[in-house]
C-alpha cells in the first residue's frame, strides 16, 4: 500500500500511486467499482415463440459514461482510492461498445414487450488498458421492447 497524504491507500497500478512512500505488507485482493450510466440501442431478430413470449437475438451499439472509479482493499486499515475517471489514462469518461446477445420478450400488446436480456459487450474504445485479453463485459437486464414488424392478420 502507499500513503498519500496521511492516508493509507491500496496499490493499483494502473490508475498510479506514490512511489516514494510504499510499504510491503505481503499480497491482498482489491476490489473495483465502477458507476456508470450506460445507453443501449439495439436491434433483435426473432428466432421463436411461445405463446406470448418472442426469442430472439440481438445486436446493437452502447455507450458508457463513467462518473466514479474506486479500488478497494481487503486490508481493514485500508481507505477506498477514488480515481476521477476525466483525469485518468486509464480509463475514459466515455466508452462506446458493440453489443450481442440473447433476449426473451414477453409480449403485452402487439407493440410493447418486457424482456429479460443477456448480453456480452465489448469495448470499442476507451483507456489505455494493458492486457492480452480484450476488455468485455457478460451481463444481463430488463428491457421495454417496441416491436416493429409486418401486422399479422
Amino acid at each position: 500500500y502507499s500513503v498519500e497524504n496521511g492516508i493509507s491507500l491500496p496499490i493499483y497500478i494502473p490508475v498510479g500511486y506514490n512511489s516514494e512512500n510504499v510499504f510491503f505488507v505481503g499480497t491482498y485482493d482489491v476490489e473495483n467499482t465502477i458507476q456508470s450510466i450506460f445507453l443501449q440501442t439495439g436491434i433483435g431478430y426473432k428466432i421463436a415463440t411461445l405463446g406470448k413470449f418472442d426469442f430472439s437475438l440481438q445486436a446493437g451499439i452502447g455507450l458508457d459514461y463513467f462518473l466514479a472509479y474506486k479500488v478497494k482493499g481487503d486490508l481493514n486499515f485500508l481507505e477506498t482510492r477514488k480515481v476521477n475517471p476525466r483525469e485518468s489514462n486509464f480509463l475514459s469518461s466515455t466508452n462506446l461498445s458493440g453489443i450481442s446477445g440473447f433476449s426473451v420478450n414477453y409480449r403485452m400488446s402487439r407493440q410493447f414487450g418486457l424482456g429479460l436480456d443477456l448480453t456480452y459487450r465489448k469495448f470499442i474504445s476507451g483507456g489505455e488498458v494493458s492486457s492480452s485479453r480484450p476488455t468485455s463485459v457478460l451481463g444481463f437486464g430488463m428491457s421495454v421492447n417496441y416491436i416493429l414488424g409486418k401486422k399479422e392478420e
